[in-house]
């Protein structure tokens, strides 16, 4: 399903998601599920300003990877301690 558009400067396939569906749910609740992705898809698409995976990567999903990040703590810290744990295998 095609939920933007890009840039021209893009890939014909910006914009372009993929949607699946459990086989055991059958064909007819799968045309539903498609029809309601079809309807509410688009408002949750990105945009380049803020994400530069956009607009296939959603906004739901870029405000969890920002949280999970932020739960992660600096990055520099943890580059540290590998580096710790690291050195003190190697030089042991």
């Amino acid at each position: 399903m095609r939920i933007a558009r890009g840039r021209p400067i893009e890939s014909a396939l910006t914009g372009v998601v993929r949607l699946e569906a459990k086989a055991a749910r059958g064909l007819e609740e799968a045309k539903t599920l498609a029809d309601l992705s079809a309807r509410e898809m688009k408002r949750f698409a990105s945009d380049a300003m803020r994400d530069p995976r956009a607009p296939q990567n959603l906004f739901p999903i870029g405000g969890l990877e920002a949280r999970l990040k932020h739960l992660l703590g600096d990055p520099a810290v943890v580059r540290r301690a590998v580096e710790a744990q690291l050195h003190s295998e190697v030089t042991a």
